[in-house]
């Protein structure tokens, strides 16, 4: 098993490893100031000095592990990112030419996606200002379709970049 591996598979989350160090840390400090006399290697272990390394040990493991759980969910957003520009890609081409035969129903199918992919698809070319809805007040129906796509300016590609 890899240290990453190690530090992902801990059962307990970073923060309270973080907590739990800090505690021990402070804790041997108090037992160590609140000693009177001399310290030597014997007074120095049982008056509290025996908690401040395990503590800073816990202390490093969890900032350790909350580095490693936050590229972990770096790379997760990532990849449904990517995956979800897929879909939208998919869904965009069938919706060029508005018509009001457009409905989520009609995209899934034609997409050949489930129902809750092709709301994902659909969910995000909207948060990216790519998607027109319209509800059709007779029938009750939302349709849609893409909004035209003109020429990215090198600012815009630039921000694209940069996320």
């Amino acid at each position: 098993m890899s240290a990453t591996g190690f530090f992902s598979a801990l059962p307990i989350g970073g923060v309270w490893l973080i907590g739990f160090g800090a505690l021990l840390v402070i804790g041997g400090l108090t037992f160590l100031l609140a000693s009177d006399g001399n310290l030597d290697v014997f007074k120095y272990i049982f008056r509290g000095g025996i908690f401040i390394p395990p503590g800073v040990s816990l202390i490093a493991i969890g900032l350790i592990k909350n580095r490693i759980d936050a590229t972990h969910r770096q790379a997760i957003r990532d990849a449904e990112a990517a995956r979800l520009s897929v879909l939208a890609e998919r869904v965009r081409v069938l919706l060029l030419a508005p018509g009001v035969h457009q409905t989520a129903e009609w995209v899934a199918q034609e997409a050949k996606l489930s129902r809750a992919e092709t709301v994902r698809a659909l969910f995000w070319l909207r948060e990216r200002g790519e998607l027109n809805e319209d509800l059709d007040t007779s029938t009750g129906a939302f349709h849609y379709w893409a909004k035209p796509s003109f020429p990215k300016s090198l600012d815009r590609l630039s921000k694209e970049l940069e996320r």
